[in-house]
């Protein structure tokens, strides 16, 4: 690290006064998808205010990088909702996709992105001798973005700003015949807008590879094949199988498959990474209710020996007697986890 950056830091610890190690932190990382730059921030979660209600509270990556035309989450279905009703306020065009973590197609993009903030974080850490993590989120920051990245061909600082990183802060007599070939922000825009050009052809190249990889991985599945869908944990009991067998009714002109089982058809189309193949066909396509439609979730329900997604508990003061216990409504017994001390009525004597 040269001096310049110890200087930073040095004026950046004399202008901390405060201590964090008093409130509950957390690291926010973000990454624009054009040119790769990161934001890096420190914030506090207090108890009444989730990490979700703290983004859609706080838009400042919005304002810094710009509104996108699409959001993707790799939270799923567990995604907070008070999240996507503040930005769809906020943004009223804004497309909100739900993935699932670890998607094959991103090749683990979101968890390189992080374990890179961490270990670098953690040898500034050490280098510095310090455990005010938060002091060095900026750093970490600034060494991110200022690395060569093999997807784009160049540092996401270069990509973003269409120049390599400035360090030094000390100033210098130039010339007059220097400052005159200085770039102006008029003949800058072209290189930046050449970088910005390249970064896109890059990235549509390293896209067109992981491509290619998932198809070799995922071959087409033809129709009328035995499948086996994957259900999410939101959609399941803890007891219930983790999978749903089916079978490939038809695959559309995108790409994608519907898919039945002995319990109907199911609604959503699903891509081929989201299930595997079968070396043996279980169930035909004669099995298959054509007449019905049912979401995974009641696909799942129906499968399960027990009351399918979750877990029934009741916190009924009134002895379990009406509907309105969770419990009796949808006619299960009442549990140990119940009512605690309380006479109920709804339990098997």
């Amino acid at each position: 690290m040269d001096e310049t950056m110890i200087l930073m830091k040095q004026k950046f610890y004399e202008s901390i006064e405060k201590r964090e190690y008093k409130n509950n932190s957390a690291i926010l990382s973000s990454e624009k998808y054009l040119n790769l730059i990161s934001d890096v921030k420190n914030m506090k979660i207090k108890k009444t205010q989730t990490r979700d209600y703290w983004l859609a509270k706080h838009y400042d990556i919005f304002c810094l990088f710009g509104a996108p035309a699409s959001l993707q989450s790799d939270n799923g279905r567990e995604f907070c909702n008070e999240l996507i009703n503040s930005l769809r306020e906020m943004w009223p065009d804004l497309n909100i996709v739900h993935g699932k973590p670890r998607h094959s197609q991103s090749q683990g993009s979101v968890e390189r992105e992080n374990q890179d903030i961490e270990n670098i974080l953690t040898t500034w850490m050490q280098d510095n001798n310090t455990n005010k993590w938060s002091e060095g989120l900026r750093f970490v920051q600034f060494m991110k973005n200022k690395a060569y990245h093999s997807g784009i061909k160049r540092s996401p600082y270069n990509a973003m700003f269409g120049t390599d990183p400035k360090t030094g802060l000390t100033s210098s007599i130039l010339p007059h015949t220097i400052l005159q070939e200085i770039p102006s922000t008029e003949n800058r825009k072209p290189k930046q807008t050449e970088e910005r050009l390249n970064a896109r052809d890059n990235l549509e190249i390293q896209a067109k590879k992981m491509k290619n990889l998932s198809n070799a991985k995922f071959p087409e599945a033809k129709e009328g094949s035995t499948v086996q869908l994957k259900i999410p944990d939101v959609d399941r009991g803890r007891g219930d199988p983790r999978s749903v067998i089916a079978v490939v009714l038809k695959i559309t002109e995108d790409g994608f498959y519907q898919l039945g089982c002995k319990s109907g058809i199911l609604k959503q189309l699903y891509a081929r990474s989201q299930f595997t193949t079968c070396s043996e066909n279980l169930i035909s396509l004669s099995d298959i209710p054509q007449e019905k439609q049912i979401s995974l979730r009641s696909a799942a329900t129906e499968q399960s020996i027990g009351n399918g997604q979750g877990f029934f508990k009741c916190t009924c003061i009134t002895k379990c007697t009406i509907n309105r216990c969770i419990c009796r409504k949808n006619g299960v017994l009442c549990n140990s986890k119940c009512h605690q001390n309380q006479s109920c009525t709804n339990f098997d004597k």
